[in-house]
């Protein structure tokens, strides 16, 4: 089992968080979890 930790760059919370609320506003998750993926996910091996 692979385990990991999500956190949001202090620079890039001003994004993150406008790119959350548009989620929350279409329920367009793609834009998002892109984001997450790049730059908030660290210590696991994909």
């Amino acid at each position: 089992m692979e385990y990991g930790v999500i956190t949001i760059p202090i620079e890039k919370r001003e994004e993150f968080g406008k790119r959350l609320i548009t989620y929350y506003e279409t329920d367009e998750i793609q834009d998002l979890e892109s984001f997450i993926y790049e730059y908030c996910i660290d210590g696991i091996k994909f």
